[in-house]
C-alpha cells in the first residue's frame, strides 16, 4: 500500500477525485469524511489537500484531510445552521456582475465580497457584458468598491474587450469565480482557456435571471500557471461568518473598528461609533455602510 499527498479536483457523493503527481485516483471515503441525509454530504471541498492511500485492489481510499489555509464558506441549505465549504485552499475571489442581462445587483455582490474577505482571501469585482448599454452607469455605481481598494477589471466575454487584464489577474493564482446564472463565467472561461468548452445558459426571459449552466465547482488548470475554480450561479448568499467579526469583512471600516467606545460594538446605534463617525465624515461610503447593516441583521435573525 502507497500513502500518497494530493489535492481534491472533484467531490462526488461518498468519492472525491484527487491529483497527485501529474495522476488522477478516484478515492472512496471513509466514514468520518461523509455526513448527512443518506451519507450525500462530504466534509471535503475542492482544492481541499488530503492523504490518501492506493490500494492493492487498484482502487483508492482518503485517509486524512490536511489543514487549510483558506477557504470560501457559505450558510448552508440544512437546518440546523451548518457551514458548506464551496472550495479551499485559495489565494482570490473574483465576484462576478454584469452591465445587463442579468441586471447589476449591488446588494449580491457585497455579499459575495464578505464571503471572499471572511476567508482572507485577495478580492476583486469583474464587471462582464460592457458591450451591453448602460456600462457608465454601472461604472459609477462600483466607485464604492474603487475607494474600498478593490480592483474592478471590465470585460467582454462577446468582443475580448479587458481580457489580457482579467488573464494576468488569474496567472499563478488559484482563483475562484462566483456571481449570479447568467452573468458570464463560464464564457469569459472558455475564452481565457483554450479547447475549453464549459455549458452557457441563457437569460429566462420571463425572471430575467440566469439558469444554471453547471451544477458542481470545476477545477481548471490555467494556461501558463495557475488553477481557476468555476462554480454555479449562486443566486443568494449567506456569508459565514458572525456579527461580531462582520465589520472586519469591509476593508473601508477596518482602520476605524479600535476606535469605538466599546470593543464590542456593532456599529449601528452605539456611542462613540468611530464608523459611524467616518460614514459622517465621508470616509466610509454610505452604500457600503448601509449594506453592512443589511448584512448584519441577517446574521442577528439567523443567531436567533
Amino acid at each position: 500500500m502507497t500513502v500518497q499527498q494530493g489535492t481534491v479536483i472533484a467531490v462526488r457523493p461518498r468519492r472525491a477525485r484527487v491529483r497527485a503527481d501529474g495522476q488522477e485516483y478516484d478515492c472512496e471515503l471513509p466514514q468520518g469524511l461523509i455526513r448527512g441525509p443518506r451519507e450525500q454530504r462530504t466534509l471535503l471541498a475542492v482544492g481541499d489537500r488530503v492523504r490518501f492511500e492506493r490500494l492493492p485492489s487498484g482502487g483508492a481510499v482518503v485517509r486524512r484531510l490536511l489543514p487549510r489555509t483558506s477557504k470560501v464558506s457559505r450558510v448552508g441549505s440544512l437546518r440546523p445552521r451548518r457551514e458548506q465549504v464551496i472550495a479551499a485552499n485559495l489565494t482570490q475571489l473574483l465576484a462576478l456582475q454584469a452591465v445587463a442581462e442579468p441586471r447589476f445587483n449591488a446588494r449580491a455582490l457585497d455579499r459575495l465580497l464578505v464571503v471572499g474577505e471572511a476567508g482572507n482571501l485577495r478580492c476583486a469585482v469583474v464587471l462582464n457584458k460592457i458591450d451591453l448599454s448602460g456600462r457608465a452607469q454601472i461604472t459609477t455605481a462600483l466607485t464604492p468598491y474603487r475607494r474600498a481598494g478593490y480592483p474592478i477589471l471590465e470585460t467582454s466575454a462577446l468582443t475580448g474587450e479587458g481580457l489580457e487584464r482579467l488573464r494576468g489577474f488569474l496567472q499563478d493564482e488559484v482563483s475562484i469565480l462566483l456571481g449570479p446564472s447568467g452573468v458570464g463565467k463560464s464564457s469569459l472561461l472558455n475564452r481565457l482557456i483554450p479547447g475549453l468548452t464549459q455549458s452557457t445558459r441563457q437569460i429566462s426571459r420571463s425572471s430575467g435571471k440566469g439558469r444554471h449552466a453547471t451544477s458542481r465547482v470545476d477545477h481548471l488548470d490555467f494556461p501558463g500557471g495557475g488553477v481557476v475554480l468555476d462554480t454555479p450561479g449562486l443566486r443568494a448568499v449567506q456569508p459565514w461568518t458572525t456579527a461580531p467579526a462582520l465589520a472586519g469583512c469591509f476593508p473601508e471600516m477596518r482602520d476605524h473598528l479600535d476606535r469605538c467606545r466599546f470593543p464590542d460594538c456593532l456599529h449601528r446605534a452605539e456611542p462613540d461609533c468611530a464608523v459611524r463617525g467616518a460614514v459622517d465624515a465621508g470616509a466610509v461610503d454610505r452604500q457600503r455602510y448601509e449594506a453592512y447593516l443589511r448584512i448584519l441583521a441577517s446574521l442577528l435573525e439567523e443567531a436567533g
